[in-house]
């Protein structure tokens, strides 16, 4: 009796380690896809162009636009 429940307890844990793996890898990618994105928006943020047409000089900040969304 004592090694049939021992026998279950160990298989249960098995089940409960590989579900907890399985949880960990998706939290892994799901932060390393935040901390990419968040990259991205800091790149837009501070990234700004100048045009020169016709001696009027343009400054566009794209992280102007982002700031009303």
């Amino acid at each position: 009796m004592i090694i049939l429940i021992v026998s279950l307890s160990l298989e249960a844990d098995k089940l409960v380690i590989a579900l907890q793996d399985e949880s960990f890898n998706h939290a892994l990618l799901t932060f390393d896809l935040v901390k990419g994105l968040n990259a991205v928006i800091i790149l837009l943020h501070v990234t700004k162009l100048s045009f020169i047409p016709v001696g009027v000089c343009l400054n566009l900040s794209i992280g102007e636009i982002q700031d009303n969304i």
